[in-house]
C-alpha cells in the first residue's frame, strides 16, 4: 500500500509492504508513463501552472507502485 505525505505532497510507500506471495518487503517503482511524477502538464492557456496538470491515467496521479523483487515467483513462472 502506499500512503499520502502532505510534507513532501508525494505517494510513498508504507513500511509494512510485503508480498503476498512470498512474504519479500516490496519496492517502489516509478511510473513509466510519467517518470514518476504522478502528473503532465499539458498544453493550454492556464494563467496558473497548476491549471495545466493533469494526473497519470496509468499511476493514477501516485507516480508509480509497489513491486515485488522476486517476480516472477517459481509457481507463477510459465513451464514449457
Amino acid at each position: 500500500m502506499t500512503a499520502f505525505n502532505p510534507a513532501t505532497d508525494e505517494y510513498e510507500p508504507d513500511d509494512e509492504s510485503y508480498c503476498e506471495t512470498c512474504g519479500t518487503e516490496l519496492e517502489w517503482e516509478d511510473c513509466h508513463e510519467c517518470g514518476g511524477e504522478g502528473f503532465y502538464h499539458h498544453e493550454g492557456d492556464a494563467e496558473e501552472p497548476w491549471d495545466s496538470l493533469e494526473a497519470c491515467e496509468l499511476c493514477q496521479g501516485r507516480g508509480g507502485w509497489l513491486v515485488c523483487p522476486r517476480i516472477p515467483h517459481p509457481e507463477q513462472e510459465p513451464s514449457g
